[in-house]
């Protein structure tokens, strides 16, 4: 049985996630893929527009064979703690083959090179790095500009540092080394629009049309109240699933916390703000200036920009604050340079097709940690830290159901009672 396996966020599921899986079985061969995705909150820090069951379901009626949960506080954070997560949980389950993603660049070769810098950080990229980031540069733009300047890196292509899902493809293959992983990388090489294009979609070679995820929100988001511009860039099932959702479960966005993140930094200090995740003391001096003012969401992350934080770090830290993950209530922190364990301790099944009976014996059989199926199962066999992670996982899920819950006015459903998904 061979497994292949993909990171996402299915945010919502679209043509080019159809694409994606579609050519991973292609060129892997794969009898099955599975896919760790995002729960109801993403790394971008911005909510699911659908909730993580209802994403987790347009996958797998579309090509994906089982979808686990990536826990909420590696969902939520920076590129490289997210891809640790998600690589960790794959490669405790012992049975994957290939781990696939998506890339504008597609020499896996280059991909190589490059992560075996970022592990081993020569003095010159670490000078250059901490040079940038002192003029106020953001990480992204300072750990490309550090690449392009060190020694070791004269042979890498310029291009392979500037999408963001070649960025993520280095931090997978970092963590395949750091763990000393048997999976094997494979790269599938995107088309058409990237990761944060919001403008028009594409259509590719057989006339299907295309656009990115952000496109897709960005394109719901002028038309209120209507999901008819999605239709054309979502597969047929994707989008019957996300319609019987919509102005009933969905859509969810940013501004729909607003007023509960106003109340929970209005109860913050300067110091009790940095100690939540992301969140360093200049951040948290700059979050706390609108302590006693009310903003909207996007507002409020406009009026704290600042070009040392991408819009991605300003989201993630406010999520943090609004979700209390905080450093000191977990042991988990970001892996040195040296081999790390398994960081997530449960693989939480959110949706399966019914004919991967076969695929989850196999997992079951093979993995060193417990598959959960039923949230209720997690007190069983989860020892007290892996259980305070997946507590945190149901609270941001159950968070998310209140809000949509009051915006909707349906009936509130704690996490804690949702069984898996089976299409």
């Amino acid at each position: 049985m061979t497994i292949a396996a993909v990171i996402a966020e299915y945010n919502p599921f679209h043509n080019g996630h159809d694409y994606m899986i579609q050519k991973v079985k292609e060129e892997t061969s794969a009898d099955y893929v599975i896919a760790v995705m995002s729960g109801d909150f993403t790394q971008r820090g911005i909510p699911g527009i659908a909730d993580k069951h209802t994403r987790a379901k347009m996958a797998t009626s579309c090509g994906a064979d089982a979808v686990f949960e990536l826990p909420v506080r590696f969902a939520t954070a920076s590129a490289e703690l997210f891809a640790t997560g998600a690589v960790s949980l794959f490669n405790a389950l012992s049975c994957v083959d290939y781990l696939c993603f998506g890339s504008e660049y597609g020499k896996l070769s280059d991909f190589t090179k490059a992560s075996d810098l970022l592990l081993n950080e020569p003095e010159d990229f670490q000078r250059a790095i901490q040079k940038y980031l002192r003029e106020g540069l953001s990480y992204p733009k300072a750990f490309a500009l550090a690449v392009k300047e060190s020694g070791a890196a004269s042979d890498i292509e310029p291009e392979l540092l500037e999408k963001p899902n070649n960025l993520l493809g280095l931090e997978y293959l970092k963590a395949i080394k750091k763990l000393a992983s048997s999976i094997k990388p494979h790269t599938i090489t995107r088309t058409g629009t990237g990761y944060h294009d919001e403008h028009a979609a594409f259509s590719d070679d057989s006339g299907t049309l295309i656009a990115s995820a952000s496109a897709i929100r960005a394109a719901l988001s002028k038309e209120a109240g209507s999901i008819a511009a999605a239709q054309p860039l979502l597969p047929a099932e994707s989008y019957r699933i996300f319609a019987e959702s919509y102005g009933i479960f969905a859509p969810v966005t940013l501004n729909d916390f607003s007023l509960l993140l106003s109340t929970r930094i209005a109860a913050e200090t300067k110091d009790s703000l940095a100690t939540f995740l992301d969140v360093p003391k200049e951040l948290a001096d700059r979050i706390y200036r609108f302590r006693d003012e009310f903003l909207p969401i996007t507002e409020l992350i406009e009026a704290i920009k600042h070009k040392q934080y991408t819009y991605a770090r300003i989201n993630r830290a406010l999520v943090h604050i609004l979700l209390g993950l905080k450093e000191k209530n977990s042991t988990l922190s970001t892996p040195d340079s040296g081999t790390f364990p398994s960081l997530v301790p449960y693989a939480r099944l959110l949706a399966m097709k019914k004919s991967a009976s076969p695929l989850m014996k196999e997992i079951k059989e093979h993995s060193q940690i417990p598959v959960i199926t039923k949230p209720a199962e997690a007190r069983k066999v989860l020892d007290e830290d892996a259980l305070a992670m997946f507590m945190e996982d149901i609270a941001a899920a159950d968070l998310y159901n209140r809000i949509v819950a009051s915006k909707f006015e349906t009936p509130f459903v704690t996490d804690m009672k949702h069984s898996i998904e089976l299409v």
